[in-house]
């Protein structure tokens, strides 16, 4: 038997490090997988014509827009970001001039006083419209915006009457979720998809953080991507990374393969600046690149199209002081190596471009604008002709680009000052002719680019079978294995003993189960709207809805109380005898028990003077533990307190069984010490 149960775990132990290393590979060698997934993308170039215009010092093919995500304005929290924004849309866009602006998700923080539930504030909203609206950027940009999922805490549906995105959105009124906006240029269609993934009905905090396409969502986004087939490029916005979206029927990362140069996006708020350059190359084949949050940082990104070549440069715009932050530089020519799409943008255009461009923007004249290439002076860029009456923030260089096409990455620096002497330095690698780069950090491309719903979902559902399963295993070997492997280890001379008191072992085993299918609790989940919560999804306002953070509660529940509470418990049923059986043997050898083991394992008081049957079964819990019950319970009453009281009210509390009764087993299992480690006399009598 033990040979056999030896070749079982070196089997799987094979198999999990073989997957391991698989995914570890593929995510440390992003470029290795880059490089050969692009003979399997297809190029969606459109077809120019014989004679197009190179990239000289004219500014001509040269667009640009930009994107902020995440506002959270608040009615309690940070006032200044409502101040902030008012200084970007008022001073800050009419001197971009941008294509169009899009605000992808979170408009508003929705969020209590003490920031411990959600509420949506009508206060927040109308702070949102007005700033937009009396700003004036209306009149000179087209102006886009999207739901987040604090837009959606405690809303009902999308148009419902407790949808404010509704009322106060600019695209609230005319779109009811996702939408397309095309750009038509003398040189050239642009596409920009915004995609609303908000779920159906939004559960308030916290059980609300993934994003979920319905059918209908599904149907309109693969007409979207079909209308744009003909577009020079293609771009998406959404508030959510593809990685937190739940989309059952439709790949949405192939659809954006197929359609998208890039995917922006917001949501994860840079992980509080662990990961500030959340960039990723999807193996589908577009660029998925998430902005860090206006909330805390004033982050904005402006993305330029350069005769179809597209750059991009995330500023950050400094709190109370929008002057501060000048001047902008983004250059367009030569692009950024790590960010080329040879199947998505023209880039033999870098090698037949006869000047640098840069895009520079300042509330100040710009005085120099100073190039180096391997820190090597090539001369200050100068401003290129006029866009007729429009401020123009394009400065050129002449340049011979055969000089640098040696296949080899060379370093771009880009030093630009205005009239107030003060100076922005751009600096960034580029490639002529050659392979791009693609160089990711790992755990970007991990937190990008994996599924963690499935992520989620298989963890829990592993913890919960190899739990259950260790159980139901002890439970069935037979009496002479077990006496071999417990003779072996005092912890699992414990685990025998549990799995064999069949009133300890099958509650237990029921609870396990119950956590992966029943009801973890039910209560009001959005306003007047009854919910129950389940460990795979909730079902609130007649709908069901995906959430796959109810697996991360329950990972978070079923492992705290395999290893915070039964674990213990285990290792103390081994180490100690039962009391009676204590004193019997204390008879003929007391040198064999020391004097603190029996206290140890002996009852608080005697039993027997407790006249209550209650107080009876109290009182024959060990002292260690009864203290470690305490501990665990007040622990979880902290997690019940913290994710089911405050968020949802006292009803849920009640009502969930998923919860309470972990509350309440620490102290049925202590109460049953004796009954368990009595188990060793019938397993030896075997």
């Amino acid at each position: 038997m033990v040979f056999y149960l030896r070749i079982l775990s070196a089997v799987l132990f094979c198999i999990i490090t073989s997957a391991v290393v698989h995914v570890v590979y593929n995510f440390a060698d992003k470029r290795e997988v880059a490089r050969v997934n692009t003979a399997k993308w297809p190029s969606r170039l459109v077809q120019q014509p014989f004679n197009e215009i190179p990239l000289s010092d004219r500014p001509v093919n040269l667009l640009w827009f930009v994107q902020v995500t995440d506002l959270h304005l608040s009615k309690y929290q940070d006032i200044s970001r409502m101040s902030d924004f008012q200084r970007f849309c008022t001073d800050v866009i009419p001197l971009l001039r941008p294509e169009l602006v899009s605000v992808s998700g979170d408009l508003t923080d929705a969020r209590s006083a003490l920031h411990i539930t959600s509420i949506q504030n009508p206060e927040e909203w109308m702070g949102y419209e007005e700033i937009v609206r009396r700003s004036g950027v209306l009149n000179y940009t087209h102006f886009f915006d999207l739901r987040g999922n604090h837009d959606m805490f405690g809303v009902v549906k999308a148009n419902h009457t407790t949808d404010y995105f509704r009322k106060y959105g600019v695209q609230g009124g005319v779109h009811v979720r996702s939408y397309l906006h095309t750009v038509r240029k003398p040189f050239g269609n642009y596409s920009f998809v915004n995609l609303d993934a908000s779920p159906k009905s939004g559960v308030a905090f916290p059980l609300n953080f993934f994003g979920e396409l319905t059918p209908g969502d599904q149907e309109l986004i693969v007409q979207f991507a079909n209308k744009t087939k003909r577009s020079n490029q293609t771009f998406w916005f959404g508030h959510y990374p593809t990685s937190t979206i739940v989309s059952t029927g439709l790949d949405l990362r192939a659809l954006l393969g197929q359609s998208a140069f890039a995917y922006f996006c917001g949501h994860l708020h840079t992980f509080m600046h662990l990961l500030p350059r959340m960039y990723t190359l999807q193996l589908e084949g577009y660029l998925e690149l998430e902005l860090g949050d206006w909330r805390d940082d004033r982050y904005y990104r402006i993305v330029a199209v350069d005769h179809d070549l597209v750059s991009f440069v995330d500023i950050q715009m400094p709190r109370r002081n929008a002057d501060s932050h000048w001047p902008v530089v983004l250059v367009t020519n030569p692009k950024n190596a790590n960010f080329l799409l040879p199947h998505k943008e023209p880039v033999y255009r870098i090698a037949s471009s006869t000047h640098i461009r840069i895009l520079a923007w300042s509330d100040q004249p710009i005085v120099q604008v100073a190039v180096f290439i391997d820190n090597l002076y090539l001369g200050n860029a100068s401003t290129s002709r006029t866009f007729h009456d429009e401020p123009n923030p394009l400065f050129a260089l002449s340049w011979n680009a055969s000089q640098w096409a040696d296949r080899l990455q060379h370093q771009l620096k880009v030093s630009v000052v205005d009239a107030l002497g003060r100076q922005r330095i751009q600096t960034q690698s580029f490639l002529v002719n050659g392979v791009p780069s693609w160089e990711f950090g790992a755990v970007t491309s991990f937190v990008l680019q994996t599924d963690h719903t499935f992520n989620f979902r298989l963890i829990f559902y592993l913890s919960e079978l190899l739990i259950c399963g260790t159980l139901v295993i002890f439970k069935l070997i037979q009496a002479r294995w077990t006496r071999y492997l417990t003779c072996k280890s005092r912890f699992l001379l414990g685990l025998s003993r549990f799995v064999h008191c069949n009133r300890i072992f099958v509650p237990v085993l029921c609870l396990l189960i119950y956590q992966c299918f029943g009801p973890i609790f039910m209560g009001f989940l959005i306003g007047y709207h009854f919910g129950i919560v389940f460990a795979f999804g909730i079902f609130v306002a007649g709908t069901f809805v995906m959430e796959a953070l109810t697996y991360v509660y329950q990972i978070i529940q079923v492992l705290s109380f395999t290893f915070l509470y039964l674990l213990y418990v285990i290792w103390y049923c081994g180490r100690h005898q039962p009391p009676v059986l204590r004193s019997v043997a204390s008879l003929h050898d007391d040198s064999n028990s020391l004097p603190s083991n029996r206290l140890l394992s002996e009852p608080m008081t005697d039993a027997g003077t407790c006249q209550n049957s209650t107080m009876r079964l109290i009182c024959s819990i060990p002292l260690p533990l009864f203290i470690h019950a305490i501990v665990y319970s007040l622990l979880q009453l902290l997690f019940i307190l913290t994710t089911v009281t405050l968020p949802y009210g006292i009803v849920a509390t009640v009502l969930s069984p998923g919860r309470i009764t972990v509350l309440f087993f620490p102290w049925f299992i202590a109460s049953q010490f004796g009954q368990i480690v009595n188990n060793n006399n019938r397993l030896s009598r075997r």
